[in-house]
């Protein structure tokens, strides 16, 4: 194994490290048109559900999870927090940092991967190929009782 190879596992797996969640990408790209608040982050997911490429089923992005990967995107220096007023009714909006806006060019070309072979994922008739479609999570295992 090259020096490089190893490299680029480790980079990977910290890269991987970097996002808690599925919603921080989504997050990320929801913030590529400018800043804005978490309520118009949440409209937006309202209007365009989100669909589980595996399984067909929505996914939901809800108040909790936008305000979740926002307080971790911000965290990890890729989102800026802005307050625009204080008191009673303060309000605050989200931007992409440099970092961030860099990142956007990388989640297209993922974009634009999957598209091109999306017929890895799907069987003829359009229904989710993928190992884990139609799987529920396990609960762990179970002990053998003595």
């Amino acid at each position: 194994m090259r020096a490089n190879d190893w490299t680029l596992a480790v980079d990977t797996y910290n890269i991987g490290k970097l996002f808690h969640s599925n919603w921080d990408l989504a997050v990320l790209a929801l913030l590529r048109d400018g800043p804005c608040r978490p309520r118009d982050l949440a409209r937006m997911a309202a209007e365009w559900p989100f669909r589980d490429r595996w399984n067909g089923t929505k996914a939901t992005l809800n108040p909790s999870r936008i305000t979740e990967a926002l307080r971790v995107l911000t965290e990890e220096g890729l989102v800026d927090k802005t307050t625009l007023s204080e008191g009673w009714d303060r309000s605050v909006e989200y931007g992409l940092t440099d970092a961030g806006a860099e990142l956007l060019p990388v989640l297209e070309s993922m974009q634009a991967w999957l598209r091109r072979h999306a017929a890895l994922f799907e069987n003829a008739d359009g229904s989710p190929r993928h190992r884990r479609a139609g799987k529920t999570p396990s609960k762990g295992r179970r002990r053998a009782s003595a």
